[in-house]
């Protein structure tokens, strides 16, 4: 905590620095270096917030990363840009890796386009490790090896160290244990040779699991925590250290004091994930001890509610199993039973989650360019230098290749019903938003003739009557036309073929207008700065569903202050806020808005995610692989 308050003073001080910067106009190039240099700063210091906050408040870490982006893109220096889209990527690398990757990516081009490669190895560090997520361990090395060739010539020495560390554990994955460990050596040499406390804990507790010796086990262990604990923002790692020791421990009095430390930790910074594994393990070892009663109060009453109100299928198995273990200690065999099944039904559905994730997070990585699988510009150089012939690349691309469609094939195997579901779900969403639209056009197409009708029988009425003032005659046929006017605009809109026919950006312009006109909420808009033109599907959808977000506020939070941004970076973008009531998401999952904005997004192939709760308002950051209608109409079908 005092970390925290330590960055968020650094954070008042530098925002104090940019508003008196723009506040004082200097025409001398070495006060807007200054002024740009603190805005940097600025930019560093929300990083350094997001990495804390990431472990134990999604949402305020992710409010870091879009003030980040926010002041970047104010500023319109590229090289505040990159950071700050990096930034976005690593506050959504704990719980949407699609977006986190759809960031990385965008900072990663922009960098090549620009040139402005400062942060180039640590954004293709932090793509390697969305590789080894998903479990592409052959494009993960690749891109390592050349983290590892950059960081060096540029002298990165923090990013090498972490290199060495990340390479050690794909080499761990593959099973080349001693190509394992000489990785975890570099980064402790490094580390010690230049002072990387960090990196340095990190390389001797992943040495660790090696050792036949649990004693020297240990000692590695007591040394990570050592290092890691001179600087903050290392809790987490730290606590996970010390789970791991009492993991060690034969006797389950000494694995106890592991576990209570980790959990003190635990609790005070709020790292629910490793709350739950800790809880578990003391648990268990309270079992071995034979306190039934101990291990009961764990699991019942702290571990299962958080696991149950975070939806985490894996740890609910693992509480599950643990539970039935609890049930044998009283010789209750049938409850046993029951809670042992229950694991098994949990862990059966946290697996195929898992491998749905998986096989999302690689279909993502798949459509990237050649570059970005493979090696990045600076790697074909190196090869070209190192005297490979084109054989030798020929055989590793093909090579690749097989590896490739093997996984791929693995997936494909594992995940043909899901697969046919999804299709199913993707008809289905088709028909019923097609069903939605159509009847909205016949409303529309009724509602016009109607108007039609009445106002030229009005009109015809108004002109037979006598007035005794021409003006009285003059301002009803006015209004009549007016009504007539609104209610033919209405129309329109309720029409799908006269939307798909305009612009997004002039439609959402439109709503923004009419929205500001009722009054019922007070709307902050961002549109641009300037769409590019979409195909029809692409303007219809993202315009309905603009529009969704603004009804249902309107509906359901009268009065409060929105936010929506809506702009194009490789992808369209649409950020939504407001400080209205919230609502549970868990209850209203079902609910016709959120069903429909899910539907059109299944449609587009988009993400969205969704952060709300009773109380704290409404947050959507929703992501549309969409290209240009020009891109397009380029590209063979």
């Amino acid at each position: 905590m005092k970390s925290i308050f330590l960055f968020a003073v650094m954070l008042a001080f530098t925002v104090n620095v940019l508003i008196s910067c723009k506040q004082t106009v200097q025409p001398r190039t070495e006060t807007n270096e200054t002024g740009l240099q603190a805005l940097k700063d600025s930019l560093r210091v929300l990083d350094s917030l997001v990495v804390i906050s990431k472990f134990n408040n999604r949402i305020r870490a992710l409010q870091y990363a879009r003030q980040a982006l926010n002041i970047a893109r104010a500023s319109g220096d590229t090289s505040c840009s990159i950071l700050a889209l990096n930034t976005m990527g690593i506050a959504f690398d704990q719980y949407n890796v699609d977006s986190s990757y759809s960031y990385y990516s965008s900072a990663q081009k922009l960098a090549e386009k620009t040139g402005a490669l400062r942060r180039y190895p640590q954004i293709i560090y932090n793509i390697a490790f969305l590789y080894y997520q998903a479990y592409d361990y052959k494009t993960a090395l690749t891109l390592l090896d050349s983290v590892v060739n950059v960081s060096r010539s540029r002298e990165k020495w923090e990013i090498l160290a972490s290199a060495y560390n990340l390479l050690g554990n794909v080499k761990a994955a593959l099973g080349l244990t001693s190509e394992s460990l000489d990785a975890y050596h570099q980064a402790e040499e490094l580390s010690e040779r230049k002072n990387l406390v960090r990196e340095l804990g990190i390389s001797l507790t992943n040495q660790a699991p090696y050792e036949t010796n649990s004693e020297k086990a240990m000692a590695l262990n007591r040394r990570a925590i050592h290092y890691l604990s001179l600087i903050p923002g290392n809790e987490h790692a730290i606590a996970s250290i010390l789970v791991n020791m009492g993991n060690l421990m034969q006797i389950p009095d000494s694995a106890l004091r592991y576990y209570q430390d980790a959990l003190d930790i635990e609790t005070k910074f709020g790292f629910t994930d490793l709350f739950i594994t800790t809880c578990n393990n003391l648990a268990c070892s309270y079992l071995e001890k034979g306190d039934v009663q101990m291990a009961e109060g764990l699991i019942k009453d702290k571990a299962l509610p958080l696991a149950l109100a975070d939806t985490n299928l894996s740890d609910l198995a693992l509480l599950y199993d643990t539970y039935a273990d609890i049930c044998k200690g009283r010789g209750q065999y049938e409850q046993a039973l029951g809670f042992q099944k229950l694991a098994t039904d949990f862990q059966l559905r946290a697996d195929a989650k898992i491998a749905g994730d998986q096989a999302r997070l690689l279909s993502a990585l798949l459509e990237a360019k050649n570059r970005e699988l493979l090696i990045s510009n600076q790697q074909m150089e190196i090869r070209l230098q190192s005297g490979l012939n084109e054989q030798y690349r020929t055989y590793m691309i093909l090579l690749a290749l097989f590896l490739l469609l093997l996984m791929l094939s693995f997936v494909w195997y594992r995940q043909r019903s899901h697969l046919k579901m999804q299709k199913e779900r993707l008809h289905s969403a088709q028909r019923i938003i097609d069903a939605g639209e159509n009847e909205q056009k016949q409303v529309g197409r009724e509602l016009h003739d109607i108007a039609t009708q009445l106002s030229m029988g009005l009109q015809i009425t108004v002109d037979d009557s006598a007035f005794s003032n021409e003006e009285d005659r003059l301002r009803l046929s006015g209004e009549i036309e007016t009504v007539r006017t609104i209610i033919r605009d209405l129309s329109h809109r309720m029409h799908a073929g006269t939307l798909a026919g305009q612009g997004l950006q002039p439609l959402l312009t439109r709503l923004f207008k009419d929205i500001k006109t009722k009054g019922v909420i007070h709307l902050d808009d961002s549109v641009g700065p300037e769409l590019p033109e979409f195909s029809a599907q692409v303007v219809l959808h993202s315009y309905r569903i603009v529009q969704e977000l603004l009804t249902n506020a309107m509906r359901h939070a009268p009065g409060s202050e929105v936010e929506c941004e809506i702009y194009y970076a490789g992808n369209l973008y649409i950020n939504y806020t407001d400080n209205g009531p919230g609502f549970d998401t868990g209850r209203a999952a079902n609910s016709m808005g959120l069903t429909n904005i899910k539907d059109r997004l299944t449609l587009l192939g988009g993400t969205s995610s969704l952060v709300s709760s009773p109380g704290n308002g409404t947050s959507w950051e929703i992501v549309i692989p969409a290209l240009p209608a020009t891109v397009q109409t380029d590209q063979p079908s």
